[in-house]
């Protein structure tokens, strides 16, 4: 598909062959703005509309080279991410107009770039203090994000995190925000073949007594 610029130029170049082949000039009026034509040698043009005759100079040609020029194709913003999704930023202060205190963590919905206007964000701890979920301005946030520890080694891997920020963001949000139950976790970890591996863990990392307790609680519903 041909740009803007490109269709002028191919008018200008007709208006050329017109000139030159046909030793014909497009020119507006200079009292009314009317289109007319007339021979190069001409020393008076009449306009047919006004009835005003003048001299070929104070007859402005139709086109111009330069004119091509109004016809550039607008140069396109680039967008640069400035906070990627699922970045951690901070409530810069505490004001009478929001719930949020100073310090509020929220974490970016929505790649926020130099395109947009405001910066989607969930809130993630009591600070918010109720603050709705949505979209505010960039200044209301610190410009510094906060960097997150990786919890395991195979967080370490951004693309990895991320994933795994978005799958625990599901079960925290199903049934309209009840989280999910033990029932459907344990369910989880069958299908992904982990069950015994968390209770391994559970039981290794946990304290004796607590286990201990399991252990005869356990027994005694077996009995």
């Amino acid at each position: 598909m041909k740009s803007r610029r490109e269709l002028a130029q191919e008018q200008f170049n007709l208006v050329q062959d017109i000139r030159y082949k046909l030793d014909l000039n497009i020119v507006t009026c200079g009292n009314c703005g009317t289109v007319l034509l007339h021979k190069s040698d001409v020393e008076n043009i009449h306009c047919y509309e006004c009835n005003e005759q003048m001299e070929p100079c104070h007859c402005p040609d139709l086109w111009y080279d330069s004119d091509i020029n109004n016809y550039d194709e607008p140069i396109k913003e680039e967008s640069k991410v400035i906070w990627p999704k699922g970045t951690i930023i901070e409530w810069n202060e505490t004001s009478l107009n929001y719930n949020a205190k100073g310090g509020a963590r929220a974490r970016v919905t929505e790649d926020y770039t130099t395109l947009c206007e405001t910066v989607k964000v969930e809130f993630l701890d009591d600070l918010s203090n109720g603050q709705k979920n949505g979209g505010y301005y960039s200044y209301m946030f610190k410009d510094e994000p906060i960097k997150e520890t990786p919890p395991t080694s195979q967080c370490g891997n951004q693309d990895t995190f991320d994933k795994v920020k978005e799958v625990i963001q599901i079960l925290k949000t199903l049934d309209n925000g009840d989280c999910v139950d033990g029932e459907t976790m344990q369910y989880i970890l069958e299908q992904v073949g982990m069950e015994g591996q968390i209770l391994k863990q559970l039981v290794m990392e946990n304290d004796y007594k607590v286990t201990k307790d399991l252990m005869r609680e356990k027994f005694e519903l077996d009995l």
